[in-house]
């Protein structure tokens, strides 16, 4: 009995470090919310069983002690992984009930497909989701501090926030933050780098302080890293975040036609109509210092070989690419 025990014990432990050592992963697809419940499960039961053994209650020890492996065996594995750690699963578990509430109410299903928007001027960040063929406005949250000068981030250290069409991965999450949870946005993309602009690290991050990135309250981020984070699980490959510098009205151009940033904004409502629009994440391509916006079956494309020149097919969640030198 003492040596299954301890051959138990060393097994919970491995099991633990792959959960939560570096890298803390968790798998992509299945059920986000089986998954977090079966580790949350599983580490409540970790501790209890330790609590017993502490105390001297050994025959209670070891069912506790099994029911931890069957919680922690039960979660599946897969080699394609997303960072996942304590913090980001108890995040999840404390914003689920909130989120599912305000999903039914609007109609939309937790895990399906998302985008963000942000508005600088007036410090909002939306949330859309995917209902059907198109995206749903979710919520409207304040951002909590970033930048609110107009104009495009240029250089590292000028902790001014970016503007254009970003895309965020998987390999893009950080569930172990210094501002509680966070996600990078992709800057600078291609589009940046044709500029001459520098830096990068930009975040989207709890702890309500920013030097340059978007920063949210813990409780906001909360919700919307669970959010990304479930559409990670649920087989979106990755998500667009366009950036603005106000709400692109023709009042607000009209009211900014003197700014340097006039042309580069004007861009920018390009992408902002075709949203409206078609509520719905263009196909972006990069030429000639423009951003290019497509529908799906109208993308421009060549499939690319060793002689072949010419603009690459770009699907909404490929690399935003630069296609002018191609």
């Amino acid at each position: 009995m003492r040596c299954a025990l301890f051959l138990m014990l060393h097994l919970v432990a491995l099991l633990r470090k792959h959960w939560y050592g570096s890298g803390n992963r968790m798998p992509v697809g299945g059920n986000t919310a089986i998954s977090i419940f079966q580790v949350s499960m599983g580490e409540r039961i970790w501790r209890l069983s330790c609590v017993l053994w502490k105390h001297g209650k050994r025959r209670a020890t070891f069912p506790a002690m099994a029911a931890a492996l069957v919680f922690a065996i039960s979660t599946p594995i897969h080699a394609d992984e997303i960072p996942s750690s304590l913090r980001s699963i108890n995040a999840a578990a404390t914003a689920q009930p909130d989120l599912l509430k305000e999903l039914r109410e609007r109609g939309i299903h937790y895990g399906l497909p998302v985008l963000i928007r942000i508005f600088k001027k007036e410090r909002a960040l939306e949330v859309w989701i995917q209902v059907s063929e198109k995206f749903k406005l979710f919520k409207t949250y304040f951002v909590c501090d970033c930048s609110k000068e107009p104009g495009p981030k240029e250089r590292k250290g000028d902790r001014r926030s970016p503007e254009g069409f970003y895309l965020v991965t998987p390999a893009q999450m950080n569930p172990n933050s210094r501002f509680h949870l966070s996600f990078d946005i992709g800057y600078p993309n291609d589009f940046d780098l044709a500029q001459g602009r520098t830096g990068g690290e930009i975040m989207i991050h709890g702890s309500c302080f920013s030097k340059g990135c978007f920063a949210m309250t813990d409780k906001q981020m909360e919700k919307i890293y669970t959010l990304a984070d479930a559409a990670f699980r649920n087989g979106q490959p990755c998500f667009q975040v366009h950036i603005f510098p106000f709400r692109m009205t023709k009042e607000n151009m009209d009211q900014n036609k003197k700014s340097k940033w006039y042309p580069f904004w004007s861009n920018l409502k390009e992408g902002y109509g075709f949203f409206e629009r078609e509520r719905h994440p263009p196909h972006i391509i990069i030429q000639d210092n423009r951003y290019l916006f497509y529908h799906r079956d109208d993308s421009p494309h060549t499939e690319k070989t060793d002689n072949t020149s010419g603009p690459n097919y770009l699907h909404s969640c490929d690399t935003i690419r630069d296609i002018s030198t191609f």
